[in-house]
């Protein structure tokens, strides 16, 4: 639960209302799933007549399944971490990138653990998961590195596909976006801050359109240099893409990008 369609929502009161909707339509024989690392799933858990079972990072909130010893290998395009279930820790690696999917991982693995799956079946199909098209999809593009994360924008999964991004390091790093939408009355203040990330990891932040090109320049500070361009028109963000494809670089994609750029992009897509 976080700010993502906040205009459509209101408040983010009404937001944990209409998610927990689902959870409050279980039955008490059963069980709902939910993020202890996150206060807005947290606060309404005493109000469910079911079981609960947590996920998260933070031993402080007491998760049913503790995340821990998180490591990447970029070049392997591999993660492995560690899950802890009532006492029982359970090693896995998969190639979905990105470290804050362990936690989506995490949320399947106690639903598998609800029905007693083995750790041998979770680990088999942990090892073969996969992203849905435009959600971290990371392949070569002539020489240049694509994170394609066009398919959708929010705060959290903003700061995720940073995080993917800041792992690239000796290449240069470029970050194309045109914002993210439907954040209310936080949007500015949430533009900055991830205006604060992009400056810290990136060194070009390409804007594709000028709806929250200043809030996420307010975000900045000139410490870090980084590069600041606006190219809103379709054909020269287009050529600006086919002059990178030589370079040694890595290209965040955050939201959509026109068609016509993506699909030069994907016409030489390898894994």
């Amino acid at each position: 639960i976080n700010e993502q369609h906040l205009s459509l929502f209101g408040t983010i009161k009404n937001t944990q209302q209409a998610k927990y909707e689902l959870l409050y339509s279980l039955p008490k024989s059963g069980v709902a799933i939910t993020n202890a690392d996150n206060p807005y799933c947290r606060e309404l858990i005493p109000t469910l007549d079911c079981a609960v079972d947590t996920f998260g990072i933070h031993e402080e909130f007491e998760p049913t399944l503790l995340i821990s010893n998180i490591e990447e290998n970029k070049k392997a395009g591999l993660i492995s971490c560690q899950n802890t279930i009532n006492g029982k820790t359970f090693d896995y690696t998969t190639g979905v990138p990105g470290r804050h999917n362990t936690k989506n991982i995490a949320a399947c693995m106690l639903l598998a653990h609800y029905f007693e799956l083995s750790h041998k079946q979770l680990k088999k199909q942990v090892e073969t998961l996969s992203l849905p098209d435009k959600t971290l999809q990371i392949y070569k593009y002539h020489k240049a590195i694509i994170i394609d994360d066009s398919a959708n924008s929010n705060p959290d999964g903003f700061k995720g596909a940073l995080d993917v991004l800041s792992t690239y390091s000796g290449k240069k790093r470029i970050v194309i976006t045109r914002g993210m939408h439907e954040l209310g009355e936080r949007s500015d203040a949430l533009h900055e801050e991830v205006g604060g990330e992009i400056d810290f990891i990136a060194n070009t932040l390409v804007l594709i359109n000028d709806n929250f090109a200043e809030q996420i320049q307010n975000g900045m500070c000139k410490k870090y240099k980084t590069e600041v361009l606006k190219i809103y028109a379709q054909d020269a963000l287009l050529k600006y893409i086919k002059d990178l494809k030589n370079k040694e670089v890595v290209i965040l994609i955050q939201n959509r990008i026109p068609a016509l750029v993506l699909e030069e992009i994907k016409s030489t897509r390898k894994k």
